[in-house]
């Protein structure tokens, strides 16, 4: 199962007690204005659509108003704002329910392998010195004339 704008909306509704017909009424009310910001900052973090697709089906606000209200809830949660940390541990619980998260790649380790790292790292760091070398300006002679 994925994370979808639907599944998000359901979950802040039900954990806020917005209902989602709220979240798109041209309200100003603090309830709803965050209830809409902890929507676009939970499809920001969990879905791949454009900010401005967030914003067209949560509320039709544009993608600066998303990006502004993601950050304003980053803010409050770094802030330890006590309402906003508390809903935002209970969504962020229940979307990971739902979430799957992708496998970690590991390299492999062998002997072999960390060879050819060291010889890269050392390749890289001549190209380096060469290029160094080769863009440093040429001694330029001043003569009195």
């Amino acid at each position: 199962m994925h994370i979808d704008l639907e599944r998000i909306r359901g979950i802040v509704c039900q954990i806020t007690g917005i209902s989602p017909s709220e979240l798109d009424q041209k309200t100003r009310v603090m309830e709803v204005v965050q209830a809409r910001q902890l929507c676009y900052y939970f499809a920001k973090l969990y879905t791949k659509c454009s900010l401005n697709t967030i914003g067209r089906s949560i509320g039709g606000k544009d993608h600066a108003t998303v990006l502004h209200s993601a950050r304003t809830i980053e803010n409050l949660y770094e802030t330890k704002n006590e309402p906003i940390t508390k809903f935002i541990d209970q969504i962020d619980k229940k979307l990971k329910h739902y979430f799957k998260p992708k496998k970690e790649f590991k390299i492999p380790q062998s002997p072999q392998l960390d060879e050819q790292i060291i010889r890269a790292k050392q390749l890289l760091l001549e190209i380096k010195m060469e290029w160094v070398r080769i863009s440093e300006p040429l001694p330029v002679k001043f003569y009195n004339v």
